[in-house]
């Protein structure tokens, strides 16, 4: 699948839930950021989806682990944490799968609040 097929897949942002407009698109970010982001353009582990105003803003300061938690609630079959961890050029467990749990519960409550 490439990163516009992908892309095309995607209904909502992942943070907000905004469904996307001209004003304020849906956008694809790549979590494996710096001098692994060409790597990352190519790799579906390292796609998260985000309108435009939240990649512009929260999601700029948000920290790996919690977005490897909203990427294994939203993108089950995509995620990788481990291949996202090499991506970014460290090692397998430098965010473990606890870290990224603890984020995923956290990113389910905030859902919840939502509904």
């Amino acid at each position: 699948m490439t990163r516009e097929e992908w892309a095309r897949e995607q209904m909502r942002c992942w943070i907000c839930g905004w469904t996307g407009s001209h004003i304020n698109p849906l956008t694809t970010h790549e979590i494996a950021r710096g001098p692994a982001r060409e790597a990352a353009l190519k790799e579906p582990a390292a796609w998260f989806c985000a309108c435009q105003s939240c990649h512009m803003g929260i999601l700029d300061s948000m920290p790996i682990a919690e977005q490897l938690g909203i990427k294994a609630m939203e993108d089950p079959e995509n995620y990788d944490r481990v291949k996202v961890n090499l991506l970014r050029h460290r090692a397998p467990d430098a965010v473990s799968e606890r870290e990224v749990i603890i984020e995923a519960a956290k990113h389910y409550q905030r859902i919840r609040q939502r509904c």
